[in-house]
C-alpha cells in the first residue's frame, strides 16, 4: 500500500517509515495536517497515519478536511497516531472521520496488525463498490429493456388509437411497467368494443399474458364479430397459450351509439358501475364469467344488456383490484366504497382526477402493491354514427 506519514516531528516520519519499508509498503510524507489535506488529493494514498497534536491545523481538523473532500463514494483508511488515547480523544479522533487509533510510540507487531486489517476493509469496500456498479449498470440496462419493450407493449396493443372522446384511462403501475391492458376498437357497424384485461402478478410479465388477447380483440372487432361469439374466441385463444394455473380477469363490452345499449361481460373482474351526471349510480354489473384462460369452452355465459338514457348523460366506470386493495402505511386498503363516494360525490369531467388524488394522500408516498387502472367511458347523449 501507499501509506501517508503525517507528524511534525522528523525522527517519528522516519521511524514509521522504516517499519512500512520492512512490511513492503511505500511511504509519502506530510509535515502537518494542511500539507496532508494537499498530499491526499494529490497523490491519493491508500492508508494515512495522521497524528494528532500538530501546528497548522491538527490532526482531527486534517481528518474531516480530508473526509469532506473524499465524499462518500472514495474511503481512504485514517489511523490516529497519539500518545493521548483516553475515551475522549477516541471519540473525538472517531467523529472526526478517523477509523482507528494506534498508541505512541508506535509498535511494529501493533502497526502490522492495523494495517492488515485496514486491507482487508479497503478490499471489501472495492468489492461492495464493484458489486454496487454492477448493479448500476444493470439496472440501467433495465430501464432501457423496459422503456423499449413498453414501446412495443403499446404499438401492439395500440394505446394511440384509443379513441379520447370516448374513453379515458388514469393508470399507476406498481413497478415501471402497469400489467394492465385496456383496448377499444370502433367496428363497421360503428360500435364501440372495449377491452380490459387483468392477468394474475403485475408488470411486465402480466401484461405480457395479455398480449395475445389484444391482437386477436382489434382482429374480430374489425370483422364485425358477434359479442359472444368474440368474448368465446378470445377465451379460447388465452387457454391455448396460457399456462396451467394463469388466467386473465376481463371486462369486454360493446356500446351501440344507435341502439343506446350496452352489452357487457365481467369475468374475474370488479363490478362495472353507470353513474349519471349527479353521481347517481344508475345500475351495476358485478363478475358473473369466469376469467379468461380457465375454461376452454367457447361457449360463455354472463353477458348481460343495459341501455343508457337518450338525455340524460351516463359513465361507465372499470378498476382493477390494484385500486381498491391498494394499502396504507398502517395497512388498510382503499375499498371498493371509497370509490364509489369519490365518483359520486364528483363533477363527471374531474372524476378520475379526484380518484386518482384521492389515492396519492391515501398512500402518501408509497406504491400501490398491484397495478392501478381506473376507466372512464363516456356514453353519449345522441348518436354519432
Amino acid at each position: 500500500m501507499r501509506v501517508l506519514v503525517v507528524d511534525d516531528v522528523r525522527t517519528n516520519r522516519l521511524l514509521i517509515n522504516k517499519y512500512l519499508e520492512r512490511l513492503g509498503h511505500d511511504a509519502l510524507n506530510a509535515n502537518d495536517g494542511r500539507e496532508a489535506v494537499d498530499v491526499v488529493a494529490r497523490e491519493q494514498p491508500d492508508l494515512v497515519l495522521m497524528d494528532v497534536m500538530m501546528p497548522q491545523m491538527d490532526g482531527f481538523e486534517a481528518a474531516a478536511e480530508i473526509r469532506a473532500s473524499l465524499g462518500d463514494d472514495n474511503w481512504i483508511p485514517i489511523i490516529f497516531l497519539s500518545a493521548m488515547v483516553g475515551d475522549e480523544d477516541i471519540a473525538r479522533g472517531i467523529e472526526a472521520g478517523g477509523d482507528d487509533y494506534l498508541l505512541k510510540p508506535v509498535s511494529p507487531t501493533v502497526l502490522e496488525s492495523k494495517l492488515r486489517a485496514m486491507e482487508r476493509l479497503s478490499a471489501m469496500r472495492r468489492k461492495i463498490s464493484d458489486y454496487a456498479c454492477r448493479l448500476n449498470e444493470l439496472h440501467e440496462t433495465q430501464l432501457l429493456e423496459i422503456e423499449e419493450a413498453r414501446t412495443v407493449f403499446d404499438k401492439m396493443t395500440r394505446v394511440a388509437e384509443i379513441p379520447a372522446e370516448w374513453v379515458s384511462v388514469a393508470t399507476r403501475p406498481s413497478s415501471r411497467f402497469s400489467g394492465d391492458v385496456v383496448a377499444a376498437a370502433f367496428t363497421g357497424k360503428g360500435e364501440l368494443n372495449l377491452l380490459f384485461g387483468d392477468a394474475s402478478g403485475h408488470g411486465l410479465a402480466a401484461g405480457l399474458t395479455v398480449l395475445p388477447a389484444t391482437d386477436l380483440f382489434y382482429s374480430l372487432s374489425k370483422r364485425n364479430v358477434p359479442f359472444a361469439e368474440m368474448i368465446g374466441k378470445l377465451n379460447k385463444r388465452m387457454c391455448d397459450v396460457l399456462p396451467v394455473g394463469h388466467f386473465v380477469a376481463a371486462i369486454l363490452a360493446r356500446v351501440s351509439l344507435r341502439e343506446r345499449c350496452v352489452q357487457l361481460w365481467n369475468g374475474g373482474c370488479l363490478p362495472v358501475w353507470a353513474l349519471d351526471e349527479s353521481g347517481e349510480l344508475v345500475w351495476s354489473a358485478p363478475s358473473i364469467g369466469l376469467p379468461l384462460g380457465v375454461s376452454p369452452q367457447e361457449q360463455v355465459d354472463g353477458i348481460v344488456d343495459f341501455s343508457f338514457a337518450a338525455k340524460t348523460p351516463e359513465r361507465l366506470y372499470l378498476h382493477s383490484d390494484g385500486l381498491s386493495d391498494a394499502l396504507d402505511e398502517t395497512g388498510n386498503p382503499f375499498r371498493v366504497e371509497r370509490l364509489l363516494t369519490e365518483l359520486s360525490s364528483t363533477a363527471p369531467d374531474n372524476r378520475l382526477c379526484a380518484v386518482m388524488g384521492a389515492l396519492d394522500g391515501h398512500l402518501a408516498g408509497l406504491r400501490a402493491q398491484d397495478d392501478v387502472t381506473l376507466i372512464e367511458v363516456s356514453l353519449p347523449t345522441a348518436p354519432t354514427h
